[in-house]
């Protein structure tokens, strides 16, 4: 549950960050994690 519930966090967050421009750095390493399969 913790891992589904930490991936909807990260989601929102994401979503959150977009309008700051750290949205950049953040979609950056989301997208890292999801290469690593992580």
């Amino acid at each position: 549950m913790l891992i589904y519930l930490k991936k909807w966090a990260v989601r929102l967050f994401t979503l959150l960050v977009r309008r700051d421009n750290l949205g950049d750095v953040a979609r950056h390493a989301y997208h890292r994690r999801r290469d690593k399969g992580a």
